[in-house]
């Protein structure tokens, strides 16, 4: 009997998305769109329109200063 394979079900968005959210959760203080990048070793265009989108839901806040939290 072959032991089953669990699917492989990738969902790049939502992955990314959770990523950010984790970076965020887990800093002390609020990280601009280039920390994130550097955090998720991810170029800042790549996460630019997730950021936007996870601060329009209020996933997330930007503070005056420009950081995310």
């Amino acid at each position: 009997i072959m032991p089953r394979r669990s699917p492989d079900y990738s969902v790049p968005a939502l992955e990314k998305g959770l990523a950010i959210l984790e970076v965020l959760a887990e800093s002390p203080v609020p990280m601009t769109l280039t920390g994130l990048s550097r955090a998720l070793n991810r170029g800042s265009n790549e996460i630019f329109r997730m950021v936007n989108y996870l601060e329009e839901k209020s996933y997330i806040v930007r503070d005056a200063a420009g950081g995310y939290r």
